[in-house]
């Protein structure tokens, strides 16, 4: 899970954590077209991106951007 005050910000965490893990496998699990930054940032550090199932939600969970929910709490 990834949330930030800005787009600016996101970014630079979502590098950072990405440099953090670079011993362990590394999944981001749910990016929508609206989070084109986070996607460029993925591609960017050399991770497949690849379709998923439908993403199931109750209620209004907002923009999403910027901020990368984890898939067990939305």
């Amino acid at each position: 899970m990834l949330a930030a005050t800005s787009t600016t910000a996101a970014v630079a965490l979502l590098w950072a954590a990405l440099a953090e893990s670079s011993e362990h496998a590394v999944t981001v699990e749910i990016l929508r077209a609206d989070q084109q930054r986070a996607i460029d940032v993925a591609h960017r550090a050399g991770l497949s991106l690849a379709p998923m199932g439908p993403l199931c939600r109750q209620g209004d969970t907002g923009p999403l951007a910027p901020y990368l929910p984890h898939a067990d709490i939305l």
